[in-house]
């Protein structure tokens, strides 16, 4: 076994007649199709696929250069798309019989408009959701906060990145076109994407570049720590907290391009601002001879500490024991390669997994030395409520 096959055939219908289709019309196309991809890159102006070539699996990172350039053989100047899992067994639980990783070659890539389509409905109140469940939920989720820092404090790590999930249920099902639609006004500097998989929609806008190569320059960034904007507490200024679990990201990533005997330049620390949120971030980039160094440098990166933690393998294991679900997509990986070369990836944050009338949206918070349950209580749920507002927004607007 080499680790992917093909798992999708071609599709029957013909991509060659979607240029006259309206963008609502490839929209309802995307939500009959088996596999299907939006994708808007941050400051781009994105497009969703049409038709399907080939959809193949992937269990590992290791396999995704190989994989991608067999696809864009296929693609025909077309961009390819990819989507990779956590961890390869990351895909239990709500995830259970989706692949650990996808690699698409779409029949044609339909651009965006320039303009999103008009409301076809009257503007309501947003949706309000039937039921809603937190795992886990609030007393839960400090006793794992505190057994984590403790573990810290005890040197036995340096950094985990604990996950909470939202679940929530509608009366109706969620209108996919909508939210997407929703994430995109609200979120201009992200990647905002949406994968259709087995029934199933994962969508996102993630403000985290993992890596770019472009015309011969790799560059990650290096993001974390958060303020939040109006928040309890907040008195808008960076604390040792936040910039030691930036750090820390940072250190792994300059690791990371030696290992690769690349030189690696960093950026001075800045604040970056995306919607209610504040990040640190620093940009370290790089001299490369092709594009094969995005692939050696993805597949260093993936989980990154922004993700996981450091050192990444005990905290991948802390992380396995600590959490009452599969990630899944979450924490992982939402990419394009071009056919001229150029690749970039963005870790999948701020996301969620819609099926039917059911939203699970996840979110994440970095644990250091001096972290408190209620402050990371806190920004998990300022990071939850930007996906569940878009869903709520997007339905009541009448995108469809």
């Amino acid at each position: 076994m080499n680790g992917h096959s093909p798992v999708i055939p071609a599709d029957s219908a013909s991509p060659a007649t979607s240029h006259r289709l309206s963008w609502q019309a490839v929209w309802r196309a995307y939500q009959t199709a088996s596999v299907a991809v939006f994708l808007k890159p941050a400051g781009g102006r994105g497009g969703l696929s049409f038709g399907v070539r080939q959809c193949t699996r992937l269990e590992r990172t290791q396999d995704l250069e190989a994989v991608t350039g067999a696809a864009l053989e296929r693609a025909e100047g077309e961009r390819v798309a990819f989507l990779m899992a956590f961890q390869p067994d990351s895909c239990r639980g709500l995830w259970r019989g989706l692949p650990p990783g996808l690699v698409l070659v779409p029949g044609q890539w339909v651009p965006a408009p320039g303009e999103w389509p008009q409301q076809s409905g009257p503007e309501m109140a947003a949706w309000r959701p039937l039921r809603s469940r937190l795992r886990p939920e609030h007393a839960d989720w400090a006793d794992r906060v505190r057994r984590t820092t403790a573990a810290i404090s005890a040197g036995q790590i340096d950094k985990v990145v604990l996950a909470r999930r939202l679940d929530l249920t509608y009366d109706h099902p969620i209108d996919v076109p909508g939210t997407v639609a929703e994430l995109v006004r609200g979120n201009q500097a992200a990647t905002v994407w949406s994968w259709r998989v087995g029934g199933q929609d994962f969508v996102g806008a993630s403000p985290e570049l993992l890596v770019s190569y472009r015309q011969g320059r790799l560059q990650t960034a290096c993001l974390a720590g958060t303020l939040i904007d109006g928040a309890v507490g907040d008195g808008g200024a960076w604390r040792d907290k936040e910039r030691r679990e930036q750090a820390v990201v940072e250190s792994y990533v300059d690791r990371a391009f030696r290992t690769l005997g690349l030189t690696p330049v960093h950026s001075a620390l800045s604040e970056v601002h995306q919607g209610s949120f504040r990040h640190l971030t620093a940009t370290v980039e790089a001299k490369a001879d092709s594009a094969s160094s995005f692939y050696a440098l993805l597949t260093l990166l993936h989980p990154t500490p922004a993700l996981a933690g450091e050192p990444r393998s005990e905290a991948l294991q802390w992380i396995r024991r600590q959490e009452p679900f599969g990630r899944g997509y979450y924490g992982g990986v939402v990419g394009w390669a071009e056919a001229t070369g150029e690749a970039h990836a963005v870790v999948a944050i701020r996301c969620a997994l819609l099926s039917g009338p059911k939203a699970h949206l996840f979110a994440g918070g970095g644990l250091v030395r001096g972290s408190e349950p209620d402050a990371e209580w806190q920004e998990t749920g300022a990071k939850l409520r930007v996906v569940q507002g878009a869903l709520e927004r997007g339905g009541a607007d009448g995108w469809r």
